[in-house]
């Protein structure tokens, strides 16, 4: 597991990465969820789960987006966006990695914002969104306003972020994902995105496509057999995945 750095848009974004030895592999950027607690993603179970997917076979990067309590800038999901390419430009860039076949994978808000950075990025070859949003609207300007009273996010003008939400609304994105694999994975127990997100998103994408309901709550990371069933069907994708 080797500590990274790299920079999108002036802002010094920091993380870890590993990768299988000897070999070009598939790589996954993994993104977080807007966190719930004020501490970077070393501290939250991420780095582990990157070192699950290279035990797989994957080289695999988690790092922390602007405006979280580890690095600089203000939140905002188009910001996120910038930062999720900024990664890809990493993997793509280190010797490890087949850069033909990288795969995003996004939590929670996280998954929301890789919805709409895929559809702007060929370089990603496929997608996995888990427990996320449909939709990105003004049910967020009161939990940014609560957010603001804590140290998990630095938020600038909460109407700015709102507004940038709404643009980037994964029902708004979800079908312009295919012709590449999209796998969206959700727990039936989730009480902050309800199960119903899951379908609403299915509905709208187009084939290549496959939900996975599971029995867990918002926090399907945690799950060993859910990420196992994960990583299995990556690897069955990856080995004809194509940008």
């Amino acid at each position: 597991m080797e500590n990274v750095s790299f920079i999108s848009d002036n802002i010094i974004l920091t993380g870890r990465f590993c990768a299988p030895d000897n070999k070009k592999s598939p790589a996954v950027c993994i993104a977080h969820g807007i966190p719930a607690e004020a501490k970077p993603i070393e501290e939250k179970g991420y780095s582990a789960l990157a070192q699950k997917f290279c035990e797989n076979g994957l080289a695999a990067l988690v790092f922390n987006m602007r405006g979280t309590c580890s690095v600089g800038g203000t939140f905002s999901f188009t910001g996120w966006a910038s930062d999720i390419g900024n990664a890809i430009t990493f993997l793509s860039n280190r010797k490890e990695v087949d850069k033909k076949r990288i795969w995003l994978v996004g939590f929670s808000g996280g998954a929301a914002v890789s919805v709409y950075h895929a559809t702007n990025d060929s370089r990603v070859c496929g997608l996995v969104i888990l427990s996320c949003p449909a939709v990105l609207d003004d049910r967020i300007k009161f939990a940014l306003e609560i957010g603001k009273t804590l140290p998990t996010l630095k938020i600038g003008n909460v109407n700015e972020v709102v507004e940038d939400g709404k643009k980037t609304s994964p029902l708004k994105w979800i079908d312009k994902i295919s012709p590449r694999p999209l796998l969206i994975v959700h727990g039936s127990r989730d009480t902050l995105v309800k199960v119903e997100n899951a379908h609403m998103l299915y509905e709208k994408a187009r084939e290549p496509k496959e939900i996975k309901i599971v029995n867990a709550d918002h926090h399907v990371r945690q799950h060993d057999d859910i990420m196992n069933d994960v990583i299995e069907w990556m690897r069955k994708m990856s080995s004809t995945a194509t940008t």
